[in-house]
C-alpha cells in the first residue's frame, strides 16, 4: 500500500522542528507538536499556501501510487487458510503412509 499523503501542516512541522528544538530546548514530540501547531493557526493563509501546495502535490502522487497498486489489492487480501487445516507432522490425513505433493 502507498504511504499515505500528508497535510499541510506536517511538511510545516518538518520545517520549523529543528528550530522550535533548538529554541525551546526540547525534543519532546508532544510538546514541538503543540508548538507548532499554535504558529500554525497564527499564519495566514499566504503564509500557508507553500505547506498547502505541497500537500496538494503529495496527494496526486498518493493517487497515482494508488492507481498503480490497485491490481495488487487481491494478493494482499486473499484469505490465508486455517493453521489448524495442516496436520502437524506434515503427513495427509488419510493414514496410507504416503504423503501428497
Amino acid at each position: 500500500m502507498p504511504k499515505r499523503p500528508r497535510s499541510g501542516f506536517m511538511f510545516y512541522l518538518d520545517h520549523v522542528r529543528e528550530d522550535l528544538t533548538k529554541h525551546h530546548n526540547t525534543t519532546a514530540i508532544a510538546q514541538i507538536s503543540k508548538l507548532a501547531s499554535a504558529e500554525w493557526r497564527k499564519l495566514s493563509a499566504e503564509q500557508k499556501q507553500p505547506y498547502l501546495l505541497l500537500a496538494d502535490q503529495d496527494k496526486h502522487r498518493y493517487a497515482l501510487e494508488k492507481t498503480g497498486f490497485h491490481g495488487q489489492e487481491a494478493f494482499y487480501s486473499a484469505e490465508v487458510p486455517d493453521h489448524d487445516s495442516t496436520p502437524e507432522n506434515g503427513e495427509d490425513d488419510d493414514d496410507d503412509g504416503d504423503y501428497e505433493e
